[in-house]
């Protein structure tokens, strides 16, 4: 269980990195034949822009990277990565179907519980790191919409089609998560001074980040870095994973 719940924190902890730094410091490492581990007692320092402008065009030098990344590392930089399961659950709860939530929910956990079983794992307590994968998925999501989709999100605030009253505020309750979820969530976090401005500032950043992946797109002419990935065999080779060094950020072959 130790395990599983390891994995989960060390690839959401991966997620929140710019996807363009994750590729280039660590695709050259793994394609060379290393082995990476996240280390979440390590901290480094660095200074922030002293300006908000400054930090925006950061942002936007850091989105505009990803796109000669994935030509120079190819699969490396994927905005978003699905999980098949987790994410038929959020995108059930977001439409609103509780019951194809909890059976999708059922099934991914019983087949989690089967594949570490067979692989000799322990496959109790499942389902507080099963929700953890949702809640992650939820807000991986968020955050991809609110980077690349996020005028489609404000179009569905304001006109969410559908004749009944209570599914156009059922689907902008959804486009409402997705857009302020994430941002709100992270506040909670570190309570950084007022939290609809801390939103606010998260979703400019967001923006510019995406602006600078779209216009990276534009002049390599390529779409793959705006375009999420689906890990269809997300812990195939578990435990290999963790048969290895316990401690250590990077171990050579």
């Amino acid at each position: 269980m130790a395990a599983v719940a390891r994995y989960l924190a060390d690839t959401s902890a991966l997620a929140r990195l710019p996807r363009p730094v994750v590729a280039a410091v660590l695709a050259p490492l793994i394609e060379a034949g290393w082995r990476v581990r996240y280390e979440p007692d390590v901290r480094v320092a660095h200074a922030e822009p002293a300006s908000r402008s400054a930090r925006l065009r950061r942002r936007f030098r850091y989105g505009n990277s990803a796109a000669p990344l994935t030509r120079r590392h190819p699969g490396a930089v994927a905005p978003l990565v699905l999980q098949p399961w987790p994410t038929i659950t959020m995108a059930a709860l977001l439409a609103r179907r509780p019951l194809t939530a909890g059976a999708a929910f059922g099934a991914s956990t019983a087949l989690l519980a089967r594949r570490l079983r067979a692989n000799g794992l322990p496959a109790e307590n499942l389902a507080r790191p099963m929700a953890g994968g949702v809640w992650q998925t939820w807000l991986g999501t968020g955050r991809w919409c609110a980077q690349f989709a996020g005028p489609a999100l404000v179009v569905a605030l304001a006109r969410p089609g559908g004749r009944r009253a209570r599914t156009r505020w059922g689907r902008r309750a959804a486009a409402a998560s997705l857009l302020v979820g994430p941002p709100l969530a992270q506040w909670a976090r570190c309570r950084d001074g007022d939290p609809l401005r801390f939103a606010l500032e998260t979703l400019t950043d967001q923006a510019a980040y995406g602006a600078g992946v779209y216009a990276g797109c534009l002049r390599e002419r390529l779409l793959t870095p705006v375009l999420p990935a689906i890990a269809w065999q997300p812990f195939e080779g578990l435990r290999r994973r963790f048969a290895g060094p316990a401690a250590g950020s990077v171990t050579s072959p």
